[in-house]
């Protein structure tokens, strides 16, 4: 392939994989500088896509809702390095900035008023080529061909490349409007729930795999990361096909982000007993890799939720930090108050917040719900291993990490009426919903929504709360044991530990909450962790003190509310089981072991 004269403007370079790392790095800078007045920032062009050779210059599309959020973005870029050149080509609602180092371009800044077309077009073209590496190859191979034709001419260039371009999207339209067909006559067919998702325009099979952080029952071993045939039919449904030792014994496997994040990115996942964070490539189900494994920024201990943000940034959360607790009935150490960081996609810390105390109790961060349109970063409060910890709900801005406002959460009522002591105890899963509010669960079993949380006045709404027995005092356990929940659609599913079983919600309105139905358990085995397969009906459902063991797989109905045991699997005879009783693994025969958290994997990622 010819290479262009160094005399020309154009220069194409093979894919260099800094280029991610460098969309964060500026994400992180604009992000605090624009605040709530942006909608969305996205990695575009040829550096957003792995593997295809590009501009050496970084182009970024961010969303806004009008035009004077617009107008209010330009001196805070301006503030930047970035120079306004106003509206782009002939559409007022695109902006166009640049950003030089050294005299040359180095960031591109596209900010576009949403609705607007061109904004779309390039989320579908881009993630066109990011889900088809055969296209991807045809895109840079028309790039050096076009370059080529107009001799490195780059205005030129970037005319000549439309027609290509046009075709992939004439093509993705050609196939959304086969899908919107397709799903109508599913509509009118009224199809059993059980048949694949269309999700985002696309229509899937079930997710072929499982994820797995395990356990050595005996902790005489290593533990390990399982991969799990969960293809209905398989000769091998219900075994691991593949596992990956993490060369740690009695980590206690514990959290991993709740949804898998966007191909070509690490997932989060934690040890908990050695405050270890791995970053895992499940890039190929049959070959894991573990690329990084990191400890807890100082003061900070113990980390626990891991939250994907839009610009594939990590929240993470920590239980504790160095130092005695302010209350002197904690029985660990350290036992001080927890925070919270941000980080890369690739591990590197960005920046960190300390929770603090609450009415003489530390704040011990567990969970996160981040609405980056208003400016704010949700995050609940509860223990892991500690005794003592604040039962409250935390609202940070979160383009600067500063702590805006600390809500106790009430106790709920139960069937009578009355008001059911510890109910409230411990701040569990917060969910965004469409309306910008924020659902949650306490690990006591009451439920809340926050809402008005960019106001002055957040406003929480406390609903009822679950009939569960109370908490054993001896134990120092909380009642209920609530887990963690699932939206999917206007529901909301969530594990009950105490009560073996799962509820189902209907929040279709979400200031007035109903329960529509319970699956029922068996009583060794306590729910508690609950993913959703992003193509199909189907949930994997884990278990805490009690049924680690194994996990279980469900159905859903989203018409009805309804969840049933999936009947391909029958581990231990019992449907919809799948168990990690078994003594040999891939990895060896190591023995049993036992499983907390788990996620769905596509066949290649």
């Amino acid at each position: 392939m010819a290479t262009p004269p160094i005399t020309r403007t154009l220069r194409l370079l093979p894919y260099d994989s800094a280029w991610p790392t460098r969309f964060t790095d500026e994400v992180a800078r604009l992000r605090p500088a624009l605040g709530a007045a942006v909608q969305a920032i996205e990695h575009m062009g040829s550096t957003a896509v792995p593997g295809l050779p590009g501009k050496p210059v970084l182009d970024i599309a961010i969303a806004v809702e009008n035009d004077a959020n617009a107008d209010a973005c330009i001196a805070p870029m301006q503030s930047l390095g970035y120079e306004f050149r106003g509206p782009y080509g002939d559409d007022p609602r695109r902006r166009y900035y640049v950003r030089n180092e050294n005299g040359a371009s180095v960031v591109h800044v596209h900010l576009y008023v949403l609705p607007a077309a061109a904004w779309h077009a390039l989320l579908a073209f881009r993630d066109a080529l990011r889900a088809d590496t055969a296209l991807s190859a045809a895109y840079a191979a028309e790039k050096y061909r076009v370059a080529e034709s107009v001799d490195w001419d780059k205005i030129a260039y970037s005319l000549a490349k439309g027609p290509f371009v046009q075709r992939v999207l004439a093509d993705v339209a050609k196939f959304a409007m086969c899908v919107i067909a397709a799903c109508l006559v599913a509509a009118c067919a009224s199809p059993s729930r059980d048949t694949p998702a269309a999700t985002e325009g696309v229509v899937r099979a079930p997710s072929p795999y499982l994820l797995v952080s395990a356990a050595d029952a005996d902790e005489t071993e290593s533990d390990f990361l399982a991969v799990i045939d969960v293809r209905e039919g398989s000769p091998t449904v219900g075994t691991a096909i593949s596992t990956l030792p993490t060369g740690m014994n009695a980590s206690m496997p514990h959290h991993m982000e709740y949804t898998l994040p966007p191909a070509g990115e690490l997932l989060f996942l934690n040890a908990h007993h050695h405050e270890a964070t791995m970053l895992l490539d499940v890039s190929n189900p049959s070959a894991l890799g573990v690329v990084k494994t990191f400890m807890p920024p100082k003061p900070l201990r113990f980390p626990h939720d891991y939250t994907r943000t839009p610009s594939g940034t990590r929240l993470v959360g920590f239980l504790r930090s160095e130092g005695k607790s302010l209350d002197t009935t904690e029985t660990v150490t350290p036992g001080n108050h927890g925070g919270i960081a941000e980080y890369r996609a690739d591990g590197t810390l960005l920046r960190t917040a300390i929770a603090g105390d609450a009415d003489g109790k530390p704040v011990r961060p567990y969970a996160f719900a981040l609405l980056p349109k208003l400016d704010r970063l949700v995050v609940t409060s509860a223990p892991m291993m500690e005794s003592s910890w604040a039962d409250v709900v935390q609202i940070y801005r979160y383009s600067d990490f500063t702590l805006l406002s600390t809500m106790a959460l009430p106790a709920g009522r139960g069937p009578d009426g009355e008001l059911v002591p510890g109910s409230e105890r411990a701040g569990f899963g917060p969910r965004v919903l469409e309306d910008r509010s924020v659902f949650l669960n306490s690990y006591g079993c009451t439920f809340y929504r926050l809402s008005e949380i960019d106001s002055s006045a957040p406003r929480l709404e406390t609903f009822f709360a679950l009939a569960t027995p109370p908490a054993d005092a001896k134990k120092g356990d909380i009642r209920g044991a609530c887990g963690i929940p699932v939206v999917f659609g206007h529901y909301w599913i969530n594990p009950v530990g105490k009560l073996h079983s799962v509820v189902v919600l209907d929040i279709a309105d979400p200031s007035n909450p109903r329960e529509v139905f319970r699956l029922t358990t068996p009583d060794t085995f306590n729910p508690h962790w609950l993913a959703r397969d992003p193509n199909s009906n189907r949930l994997i459902l884990g278990a805490e003190l009690g049924g680690e063991d194994g996990y279980f797989m469900l159905r859903f109905d989203e018409q009805t509310g309804a969840l049933r045991f999936d009947p391909a699997f029958r581990g231990d005879g019992q449907a919809g089981y799948i168990s990690l009783k078994q003594t040999t693994w891939p990895h060896g025969a190591s023995g049993a072991a036992w499983g907390h958290a788990a996620l769905f994997l596509p066949a290649t990622h």
